[in-house]
């Protein structure tokens, strides 16, 4: 096996990646996630994946919103079939509240009643389901948590970085667009996807602390904290065992002799690097 990829070092794959289609460069990610999953040394990835993204801004804020490669390796966890099945169990009690309540009639103070009720219908759905959070996706949002905090350091004041992430990368896609996400079997109407856009708008100042006025300043405030709760939920899930990332990072594990699956993957990834 190339003893770069082992070891994580993706620079010739990220140099290569330019010159690939998008298509191209979701299905190597793809294999490189599938290949790192299978070898149980994700971490790996995941360690990478924030650390260069970090290392390539000086400014918070754009971690993670420019179209790259890192984005794509990023996006592809997130959409690991045990991420999207916890996703579902997440957003379907608020997807099914707002398809069966909005009414194409609803003037704009009804439909903001029906989206503030279904944000709250997420939030203790949410609460619930938090230590049930798949461990690919807990181990992705403790190591950029943690990466982000080395670099730009920790603001109590702040919602945590990895929690705005989950929302603007995750969650709120799917509340725009659950269909695309297998968590409904057919497009909305017109009027339901107005207030799915509402809700998605709605989470994300929840989840970002934004600064709103009236009903909407009160509506957050009171809300975040249940937020924060799931988040933290999630990060304190002791269900993961193993090594931290870093020590993982560090050690010499013992390779494990690849499936037939997984040496197709190892080939597919070692190709793009000749």
């Amino acid at each position: 096996m190339n003893p770069g990829l082992i070891n994580c070092d993706l620079r010739p794959i990220y140099a290569l990646s330019s010159r690939l289609s998008l298509e191209s460069q979701e299905e190597l990610a793809q294999h490189l996630l599938e290949f790192y999953l299978a070898q149980d040394r994700v971490s790996l990835l995941l360690v990478h994946i924030a650390e260069r993204e970090v290392s390539s801004h000086n400014n918070i804020h754009l971690l993670f919103r420019e179209d790259s490669f890192n984005k794509t390796l990023l996006t592809r966890v997130l959409l690991h079939e045990q991420s999207l099945e916890y996703l579902k169990k997440l957003l379907a009690p608020m997807v099914k509240l707002i398809e069966t309540t909005s009414k194409s009639k609803d003037d704009e103070a009804t439909r903001l009643k029906k989206v503030l009720n279904s944000v709250d219908v997420f939030i203790r759905t949410a609460t619930q389901e938090a230590p049930f959070c798949p461990p690919l996706l807990r181990q992705l949002l403790r190591i950029v948590q943690r990466t982000v905090e080395d670099k730009f350091g920790e603001d109590p004041f702040e919602p945590p970085f990895a929690l705005s992430l989950l929302f603007f990368h995750w969650v709120c896609p799917a509340v725009i667009d659950p269909l695309k996400y297998h968590i409904t079997k057919k497009s909305s109407l017109t009027h339901v996807f107005m207030t799915q856009v509402a809700a998605s708008k709605v989470l994300k100042d929840v989840a970002t602390k934004a600064k709103r006025e009236g009903q909407m300043a009160v509506f957050i405030e009171e809300s975040y904290p249940s937020l924060y709760k799931f988040y933290d939920g999630v990060l304190k899930s002791s269900s993961e065992t193993g090594m931290s990332p870093r020590s993982r990072r560090n050690s010499q594990a013992v390779m494990k002799t690849p499936s037939s699956d997984q040496q197709r993957i190892f080939e597919f990834v070692s190709s793009v690097l000749k």
